[in-house]
């Protein structure tokens, strides 16, 4: 037999991984914590979500100049000498009604909520996994996740953003769950609507359209469009020419929408949008 050094002194093993968690908990666990719930000066990534969702509950436009939103909601006013580094939200108008549920919340406890749900959707995309592929778990592979999330630099970066990727991935893992248990309409349901909240999740319907299940490509297309024409009908055509507008140039050329990153301390200008860079310079 081969020797198979992850298999040696497996016992022990068990308890290596709960006292490197522990002491992981103990180094990023407070930060990570913290994060969660961001000060009112500090913006993150969901702010552009909540902003835009009270945007449609009190009449405003849904991408309003975020100067104008983080004034109103924040009570934070830029100085004449700060520049607005992000002008307008990059969400796309079907994601924006995802926290319309949240927009009653202040800006810090939304986004605490949000990122429960968040962490939910990541426990249910590792079980339905781990289901599929008859994957023994039990409470030891509590401490092995555990310390590797809290080391994870772009998991901790989802948490202190507020962003949308493990809904995304809730939705993409479900997609492939109903697609493995023989139920195409279902599967493309929930990957037209992963396409609806963020565009990219569509280029996993050439994977389908290549192997002709076509069930799946018709039934995320249908997905898809009652969506769109549910976020149209709550806040109108307009919103979506808005979006347009803002995902190219005068001239029609296609542009990269890259989100400014990072809290931002009440000293720093509580900047909100995009910055918009020609893809002929990229």
């Amino acid at each position: 037999m081969p020797w198979d050094p992850l298999n040696a002194w497996p016992a022990g093993r068990r308890w290596l991984w709960a006292a490197l968690a522990a002491l992981i908990c103990i180094v990023n666990g407070p930060q990570f914590v913290q994060s969660l719930r961001p000060r009112s000066d500090q913006w993150a990534d969901f702010f552009q979500l909540w902003a835009s969702a009270r945007n449609v509950l009190s009449g405003f436009p849904v991408y309003e100049n975020h100067k104008s939103m983080v004034e109103r909601y924040l009570g934070y006013q830029p100085g004449p000498n700060e520049r607005m580094v992000i002008q307008h939200s990059s969400q796309t108008p079907t994601a924006v009604l995802l926290a319309l549920p949240f927009a009653g919340l202040s800006y810090p406890h939304a986004t605490l909520v949000w990122n429960f749900l968040s962490l939910t959707a990541l426990a249910g995309s590792l079980w339905l996994v781990a289901d599929q592929l008859r994957i023994k778990l039990s409470i030891w592979s509590v401490f092995p996740l555990l310390a590797l999330l809290l080391i994870c630099h772009p998991f901790r970066q989802q948490m202190s953003h507020g962003q949308l990727n493990l809904v995304l991935l809730a939705l993409v893992t479900g997609t492939w769950v109903l697609d493995r248990s023989g139920r195409p309409y279902w599967a493309g349901a929930l990957l037209g609507a992963a396409t609806a909240i963020k565009l990219f999740p569509g280029f996993f319907f050439l994977y389908f359209l290549l192997r002709g299940q076509w069930k799946v490509v018709v039934a995320g297309v249908a997905a898809f469009a009652t969506l769109i024409a549910l976020t149209v009908a709550l806040v109108g055509l307009h919103t979506y020419r808005n979006y347009a507008g803002l995902c190219s140039d005068r001239d029609g050329n296609a542009i990269v929408v890259a989100d400014h990153l990072g809290p931002l301390p009440r000293s720093a200008p509580v900047a909100a949008g995009i910055r918009l860079v020609n893809t002929s310079t990229v």
